[in-house]
């Protein structure tokens, strides 16, 4: 969660390159199972691979 909302603020002050990075290692941990989530309760602010993969589309194009 730390990289993929790094990334985001990276993109408000115009680093998009160091965003890009921050969001695809998020996106790489996320792939191998590192991500805080609970079956039995809702997690806050959780992020999900398809949100991730969304923001990196719309950083690139």
């Amino acid at each position: 969660m730390a990289y993929y909302y790094k990334g985001l603020n990276l993109i408000k002050i115009g680093k998009t390159k160091d965003a890009i990075s921050c969001i695809k290692k998020a996106k790489a941990l996320i792939e191998k199972g590192y991500k805080k989530s609970d079956p039995y309760k809702e997690v806050y602010n959780e992020i999900y691979l398809m949100q991730v993969e969304d923001k990196l589309k719309e950083i690139q194009e």
